[in-house]
């Protein structure tokens, strides 16, 4: 093990927090080591006050699989761990200390403690990486783990942003910890106490009364660790770049009326806001070069008509003016990968259609400067994987609507151990949906309200 002089002074307060506290959490910033301060505690607890012989991390699925295998094989060889993934009655059953299960295996593992109870192990400490994964209190994951481990003695909560759709996500982590000692011991005395109902029908949501937050931090500061303003840590510099394409004047006109007959003639706002993703996805397709759904005579046997090609003629300058460079390229539909992949020598690509042998050795290959150019899918690879070795530049192929995605896939690479600035570039389509989504980034809002408002404004001005 490294010397703990080698760590930050608050990776230090987080393990001795996780030592000195039965429940508790760590809320780093993306990068900053949760994880390391988490294994950190783990070994002094299991080998020094010989307090934990069993703990199960739950993560989302990469993460248990590649990024704390990693960090145990690196920092605490000794450690015997064991990834319930694959044969998972064989990965249970071997003996380990710590052992990793993905957040989609839960209900597998509540079947079998039901079952055959005695051949769970007896976890003494549950840790919950990317706790946010448990924001609603109504999923199934977060009821899984609130009766399996209600009676667990040790449990940590591990997240970069906790609330990321508001401060009203953070009461069924912290339920989690304390039973709702800190938070109120429902979700609706929570929100009922602590929030404001504002607007009505789809625009219907809760504001926190004024003093909430700073009451929520008090309430919690006993038992979750920040980093402080003075332990502030250096990233490298993020160089951002719009990549602003036109569509032919033909193009445009037919973008126009498609525009019209999908999104504006509906005219029902209820209808589009209350599901933004769905209402926006043929006018996202549109401006991505493509659509689904055409007549299979008309595009040789596949069902994909395509309309231009301006975001790939877009990346090839992007490509050519990075010379010597590695990029990860995000995309947002299959087709985004197909297309590129035809354009560009069939690079890499870890999205929906990538085994999980397959990622492991891109993810690998990447991180070892193999790979000059992957294709990503946000979701495949956004939370807690280190690949800020392998490169430095990112270009968004497709703009993502989910602000989450895009902080978490940006934060890969802007991330301690990265030694160069990072280079971002946002392929936009002018005068097409691109732009809307791309105000609702700009504003940083950790809601979907950002993006309806933005959607609104935009229908109105076009009806007007």
């Amino acid at each position: 093990m490294t010397e703990n002089a080698a760590r930050r002074p608050y990776q230090l307060r987080g393990k001795d927090k996780i030592i000195s506290s039965p429940s508790c959490g760590l809320f780093f910033s993306m990068g900053l080591g949760k994880t390391l301060s988490t294994l950190d505690a783990i070994h002094e607890l299991m080998w020094n006050y010989l307090s934990v012989r069993k703990v199960l991390v739950i993560a989302p699925k990469r993460v248990a699989r590649i990024a704390w295998p990693q960090q145990i094989k690196e920092w605490y060889p000794d450690l015997k761990y064991s990834v319930i993934y694959d044969d998972k009655e064989r990965d249970l059953a071997k003996y380990a200390e710590i052992y990793l299960l993905s957040y989609s295996t839960l209900p597998w593992l509540y079947r079998k403690m039901i079952k055959d109870p005695n051949s769970v192990p007896k976890f003494d400490m549950v840790v919950y990486d990317e706790s946010k994964f448990l924001k609603n209190q109504g999923s199934q994951r977060w009821e899984l783990c609130n009766a399996m481990f209600a009676n667990v003695k040790r449990k940590v909560i591990l997240s970069g942003k906790p609330a990321p759709n508001g401060l009203l996500d953070m009461w069924s982590q912290i339920y989690l910890l304390d039973n709702g000692e800190r938070l109120f011991r429902s979700y609706e005395a929570f929100r009922s106490c602590k929030f404001i109902p504002a607007g009505e029908g789809i625009y219907k949501r809760y504001e926190p009364m004024q003093g909430t937050r700073e009451w929520i931090a008090k309430q919690i500061s006993d038992i979750i660790i920040t980093i402080k303003d003075d332990e502030s840590v250096k990233l490298p510099a993020l160089i951002q770049n719009t990549v602003k394409c036109e569509l032919d004047d033909w193009d445009q006109k037919s973008y126009d009326k498609f525009e019209r007959d999908h999104l504006i003639s509906i005219g029902d706002l209820d209808i589009i806001c209350n599901n933004p993703a769905s209402s926006l996805a043929k006018l996202r397709q549109f401006a991505q070069g493509f659509m689904y759904g055409a007549p299979k005579e008309l595009t040789k046997g596949r069902d994909t008509m395509t309309i231009h090609v301006k975001k790939l003629e877009a990346l090839g300058e992007i490509i050519d003016g990075s010379v010597g460079m590695n990029m990860i390229v995000a995309v947002q539909f299959i087709e985004d990968v197909i297309k590129i992949k035809e354009w560009f020598h069939n690079p890499p690509a870890i999205y929906s259609g990538t085994t999980d042998k397959q990622s492991d050795k891109y993810i690998a290959d990447w991180n070892a400067g193999k790979i000059p150019l992957l294709i990503v899918h946000p979701a495949s690879v956004s939370h807690g994987l280190n690949i800020q070795s392998g490169g430095n530049v990112i270009v968004w192929f497709g703009i993502p609507w989910d602000l989450d995605h895009y902080d978490q896939l940006l934060a890969r690479l802007v991330r301690p151990g990265q030694i160069f600035n990072v280079i971002e570039h946002i392929i936009c389509m002018t005068n097409t949906i691109d732009e809307v989504i791309l105000k609702s980034l700009a504003k940083k809002d950790k809601t979907q309200n950002s993006l309806i408002d933005e959607l609104v404004k935009y229908i109105e001005e076009k009806i007007s």
